[in-house]
């Protein structure tokens, strides 16, 4: 069973008293409670008890460090990426962002974000799976946190300890010419999803594709009787203007 408090003294004698303290180790959300139990020694069906409940601060997860691969599963690295305190920028491609927390967690709810396209959440190694609970594979849980943007830790280990957290966040490729900015919201709720929430929201901004252009027909021709007009239809990723030349 796990200890929450200590005790300055476990025996006495007659009048007395003793004193009990939140163990300083203990690092959850809360919380917790531990009944004290004191019994006579001659005779243990005589007693007193004392229920004592510790709550701990809310720690969510901070992010400073991210990486970049081309792929969910593939070889992250700090190149291609650029990070300048909560503003990141990303290529064109399709891009997959893993950000480690800094600081253990003990948040009930991971935030994060709802701009990401793919997202995988890790609690210490094992990654939350499509249906709430650890799996071992890393899996896309969009589907989970598209709505509030965030999910809940499963069993909720905050309660007594913290944990380490890694997200991934994934981003299809832009294939427009214009740069695209997402908000993206990341940090931990404790308790209360209104009252406890810690966040800080970070600016992607994926990189613009190089223009493309294509008219059809590249003809047009009218006979002496003919002056209709006819449709030419466009297919670019760019805004554009017509003119005559």
């Amino acid at each position: 069973m796990a200890t929450y408090f200590s005790l300055n003294k476990t025996t006495g004698s007659g009048n007395g008293n003793f004193t009990v303290a939140p163990l300083s180790s203990f690092v959850g959300r809360g919380p917790v409670s531990q009944t004290v139990l004191v019994q006579s020694t001659d005779d243990t069906s005589v007693q007193g008890s004392v229920v004592c409940t510790k709550v701990g601060p809310h720690t969510a997860p901070v992010y400073e460090t991210f990486t970049l691969a081309n792929s969910a599963t593939g070889s992250f690295a700090t190149s291609g990426i650029t990070v300048n305190g909560q503003k990141i920028s990303i290529p064109n491609t399709a891009s997959y962002i893993k950000a480690s927390s800094k600081l253990k967690a003990n948040s009930k709810y991971i935030f994060t974000g709802n701009a990401a396209t793919y997202v995988a959440v890790s609690i210490d190694g094992k990654w939350i799976g499509v249906n709430g609970t650890l799996v071992d594979s890393q899996t896309d849980i969009v589907s989970l946190v598209k709505t509030n943007g965030y999910v809940a830790v499963p069993n909720d280990p905050g309660v007594e300890t913290t944990f380490n957290v890694t997200i991934v966040l994934g981003f299809s490729a832009n294939t427009m010419a214009a740069t695209k900015t997402f908000t993206v919201t990341l940090g931990g709720i404790g308790t209360d999803t209104a009252a406890d929430k810690l966040t800080a929201d970070f600016t992607v901004t994926q990189a613009a594709a190089a223009p493309t252009m294509s008219v059809s027909p590249t003809t047009l021709n009218w006979g002496k009787d003919e002056n209709e007009a006819k449709t030419v239809t466009v297919t670019s990723n760019d805004d554009w203007t017509v003119k005559l030349s």
